[in-house]
């Protein structure tokens, strides 16, 4: 809840050489404030850090130019859907069929516009 497990690790792969470190977090506690997250993000250590807004999130650390506030208020919302509705959570998230469904929408309007050529989705024969 410290966070002092990513800063060990942000660390550890600074010293085997990596160049480009983000770390993550479900949620950022740190229960003993954000002062070493600071310190390490000065030395270099990490280059972000991403935590979902799933817990408080205080002023100084949504404005930390190394924190990135991922919101998921939106998928809280269709897990919420989801139960009221006593449907499968999967089939909510599951943008499968929603990006199949794009794809042959493109296409049919891309051989509207060209009804002489054939249209495919990323080249053209």
């Amino acid at each position: 809840a410290s966070g002092d497990s990513l800063l060990s690790l942000a660390y550890d792969l600074k010293k085997e050489g990596a160049k480009r470190i983000y770390l993550s977090a479900t949620y950022a506690l740190f229960t003993e404030g954000i002062e070493r997250f600071h310190k390490a993000y000065a030395e270099g250590m990490f280059d972000g850090l991403l935590a979902t807004n799933l817990t408080y999130q205080s002023p100084e650390m949504l404005n930390a130019p190394w924190f990135i506030n991922v919101d998921v208020s939106k998928y809280v919302a269709y897990f919420i859907l989801a139960s009221h509705q006593h449907r499968s959570v999967t089939t909510i998230l599951n943008s499968h069929e929603k990006i199949q469904k794009l794809i042959e929408k493109y296409v049919a309007e891309q051989k509207e516009r060209n009804e002489d050529e054939e249209c495919t989705l990323f080249s053209q024969s």
